[in-house]
């Protein structure tokens, strides 16, 4: 639902885009002028990226942990790719 009470559907076919930087480089304030329009819609910060990073430390530290994800096909190529991509 949009500001408008609008119901608004998603397919997809549209366009998503995510805005991510550094702490205190200006996100922030880029998010809130985007959602200033009436046309798109930004939710609140997450912070999901640097979580996802540490996951990964920890499962690169844990000898264990690294040798399950291997044996799935989970390599630090796939890893890298996921998160570029």
């Amino acid at each position: 639902i949009d500001r408008n009470r609008k119901i608004i559907t998603y397919d997809e076919n549209m366009a998503i885009i995510f805005v991510g930087g550094m702490p205190r480089s200006g996100t922030t304030l880029m998010r809130a002028m985007l959602d200033a329009h009436p046309d798109i819609r930004c939710g609140e910060e997450t912070r999901v990226i640097p979580r996802i990073i540490g996951m990964r430390t920890q499962w690169e530290r844990s000898e264990l942990e690294k040798k399950r994800l291997d044996e799935a096909g989970v390599t630090s190529e796939v890893l890298d790719a996921a998160v570029r991509a």
